[in-house]
C-alpha cells in the first residue's frame, strides 16, 4: 500500500522551518480478463459510488478476438487504495498492474513561491504606476504589468492543475472478454 501523506520540513526565507504536508500524485493502471463484462462494469461504478469518484471516460471495443473496456476513473487520495482494491477483488491474475505515487512536494512549495513573487512583483508595479507621472512612464509600467500578469496567469494555472492531480487519484482500468470471433472475414 502507498504511504499517506506525511508532513514535511521546509525552510522560508527567514529561516524558519514550517512543517507542510506532503503533496503525492497517485496513479495506477490495471488490465485483467473478465468472463463477465456486465458484471465487472457493475463493480466498478459501485465502487466508484462507493468512494465518491467519477468516471472520466468509458469507452468500449473490438479487438482481433476480444472485446475490451477501459474507464478512467478519478477519485479522491484518500481513497485511492480502497477503489483499487475494491475494482481487483476477483480477478486471479492481472496482465498488468501498475500503481505509482510522485512526491511533488518540493514542486509544489516551488511554484507557490514563484506565484507569491510574481504577485508581490504585481504590487510595486502597481505602486509606482499610482507614482507615475510622465505618459512614457505610464505606458512602461503597464507593459511590465501585463508580462508579470501573464506570467501569474500561467504560473496559477500551473498550481491548479497540480492541485487538482494531488487531490484526485486517476486509475486507468482496461478489462476483456476473449470472443469465438477473429475478426478476420474469408473471401470466396
Amino acid at each position: 500500500e502507498l504511504a499517506e501523506a506525511e508532513p514535511s520540513a521546509a525552510t522560508d526565507k527567514a529561516g524558519e522551518t514550517k512543517v507542510s504536508e506532503q503533496k503525492i500524485i497517485k496513479n495506477g493502471r490495471i488490465r485483467f480478463e473478465s468472463q463477465d463484462l456486465s458484471k465487472t462494469s457493475e463493480r466498478i461504478y459501485s465502487a466508484v459510488k462507493k468512494y465518491h469518484g467519477q468516471i472520466q471516460t468509458d469507452s468500449e471495443g473490438k479487438d482481433y478476438n476480444a472485446v475490451t473496456r477501459t474507464m478512467v476513473v478519478r477519485v479522491f487520495n484518500e481513497n485511492f487504495e480502497n477503489l483499487v482494491r475494491d475494482v481487483s477483488s476477483g480477478v486471479a491474475y492481472f496482465d498488468e498492474k501498475e500503481i505509482s505515487s510522485q512526491d511533488v512536494s518540493e514542486e509544489f512549495i516551488d511554484l507557490e513561491a514563484r506565484l507569491k513573487a510574481k504577485k508581490e512583483l504585481e504590487n510595486r508595479y502597481l505602486e509606482l504606476l499610482k507614482r507615475a507621472g510622465k505618459v512614457s512612464e505610464i505606458l512602461e509600467i503597464e507593459k511590465e504589468l501585463v508580462a508579470v500578469r501573464e506570467e501569474i496567469e500561467v504560473k496559477q494555472g500551473q498550481l491548479n492543475y497540480m492541485q487538482n492531480r494531488i487531490a484526485m487519484s486517476t486509475l486507468e482500468i482496461r478489462f476483456y472478454k476473449h470472443t469465438s470471433e477473429t475478426g478476420v472475414t474469408v473471401s470466396y
